[in-house]
C-alpha cells in the first residue's frame, strides 16, 4: 500500500537525497504501524516529536491505511 510521509522542519533533512520538498510517497507493508515509519526515517520518538496520522495526533499501535499522510516534526518549547 502507498502512504505519504511529510516531514518538517529540521526533519526534512531525514527525507532521501534528492526528495523535492518536504514530502514523499512510499509503498510499505499492508500491517505497518507508524513506529515503524518513524524509525525508517530516524524520528525521535514521541515525546520528542510530534507525529499526526491525516491531521491527527497519532495513536501509537494504531495500523496506517492505504493513502494516510504521516506528518512529523519536532516537539517545541517555550516561555
Amino acid at each position: 500500500m502507498q502512504i505519504c510521509i511529510k516531514l518538517l522542519a529540521n526533519y526534512r533533512n531525514n527525507l532521501p537525497e534528492g526528495t523535492n520538498g518536504d514530502q514523499i510517497s512510499i509503498d510499505v507493508p499492508e500491517d505497518i504501524r507508524p513506529e515503524k515509519i518513524l524509525e525508517m526515517f530516524s524520528i525521535p520518538p514521541i515525546p520528542e516529536s510530534v507525529v499526526l496520522i491525516n491531521g491527527r495526533t497519532m495513536v501509537p499501535g494504531e495500523p496506517l491505511n492505504e493513502g494516510d499522510v504521516v506528518c512529523a516534526f519536532s516537539a517545541m518549547a517555550g516561555g
